[in-house]
């Protein structure tokens, strides 16, 4: 079920996980800057590829380098998520009505973000890099050599007042503002703006918002990911048609995906690329262990010798084999020696032995 704001301007996200009470911290060191409780939404978005976590006007897009580790009990469970200029969040949920919802969260945890539990280090942990969405935030010179946000604001503010006062000055040059005709009160007819006025909304409008807002919630509490622990790839293919869905505009996800991506730059994460193997080695390597789980490490170290040996010895008998059919022997050749030589004729060299 879709939500009422969609612009044209917008994102889809489908609802996997959905949380009736949160509550959301960001501290520095010993203190608290910022608090806020609500809902708290886990989106997917199929534009992006990238899970994103919503807290009423907070969004936090997961990055598979950014470490988020878990305190707490199953009950009532916090997790830790950096924040940018050395602040962090502290989100923490409760009053869960069961644990397969909160098994599906740390699912995706596990597989988008560099998660752990208690200190205990993440097994699912993905040594690529997060899925590129090619964007990058554009800032002027004079935002890269202040380092900040003021010069940025003072500039614009100061073209702005340039502009003013050329219009004002344009507007004194003139000979005069052209005059506008008085009207005359006789002539203004009178109109029953009672029977003039119409509706802005259209018919059955308010029915069919509560129809809507419904089937939004019923969707919402039915979501099969809350009751059931799935496997990740079917958390990320959840359906449309059974989850809710809410429409983000272009320039707040953008923002959010961008902050996240700052964190990682200020906080200096990075993540070992995979090694990269040839086709060949791939093979090699694929064959050893079959081998290996077959005949196990040292028996198929002899196996193979021992096959390689008899596979020689057998060639070397072969090829004395054949050598002694082909070399005649020396009684052969002493009555070759004294029988005459008969030439063997055209085209049936093969029967002159």
């Amino acid at each position: 079920m879709e939500s009422f704001h969609k612009e044209a301007n917008t994102f889809k996200g489908v609802e996997v996980l959905y949380f009736e009470n949160a509550e959301l911290t960001k501290f520095k060191g010993d203190k608290n800057s910022f608090a806020t409780f609500g809902p708290l939404s886990v989106l997917y978005f199929k534009d992006f590829k990238r899970f994103v976590l919503q807290l009423n006007d907070w969004r936090y897009p997961l990055f598979r380098r950014i470490p988020i580790s878990k305190e707490g009990n199953q009950h009532s469970p916090s997790y830790i998520l950096p924040g940018l200029l050395d602040a962090s969040y502290r989100l923490t949920l409760s009053d869960l009505p069961n644990t397969e919802g909160l098994a599906n969260f740390e699912a995706i945890l596990n597989h988008n973000s560099n998660f752990s539990s208690n200190g205990e280090e993440n097994t699912l942990r993905r040594l690529e890099a997060s899925p590129d969405d090619k964007l990058v935030r554009h800032t002027t010179v004079a935002h890269k050599e202040s380092g900040g946000v003021t010069s940025t604001i003072t500039e614009a503010l100061k073209s702005a007042t340039d502009k003013i006062k050329a219009t004002a000055g344009g507007l004194k040059k003139s000979k005069g503002l052209p005059k506008k005709k008085r009207s005359n009160l006789s002539e203004i007819k009178v109109r029953d703006f009672k029977n003039e006025a119409k509706s802005t909304f259209k018919k059955n409008y308010f029915e069919a918002s509560n129809k809507l807002s419904g089937e939004f919630l019923k969707r919402r509490k039915e979501n099969t990911n809350l009751s059931q622990v799935r496997e990740f790839n079917d958390l990320r293919k959840t359906a449309e048609n059974a989850a809710a869905t809410f429409f983000l505009r272009k320039e707040e996800l953008e923002e959010a995906l961008l902050n996240t991506k700052d964190i990682i730059t200020q906080r200096g994460y990075t993540m070992e690329p995979l090694e990269k193997k040839g086709l060949m080695q791939n093979l090699k390597s694929g064959i050893s262990g079959i081998k290996e789980s077959i005949f196990g490490g040292k028996h198929a170290e002899s196996t193979e010798t021992s096959q390689e040996g008899g596979m020689t010895q057998a060639s070397e008998r072969r090829t004395e084999g054949s050598i002694s059919q082909n070399r005649p022997s020396r009684e052969i050749i002493s009555v070759h020696d004294k029988v005459e030589k008969v030439p063997a004729p055209e085209g049936m060299s093969h029967y002159q032995a």
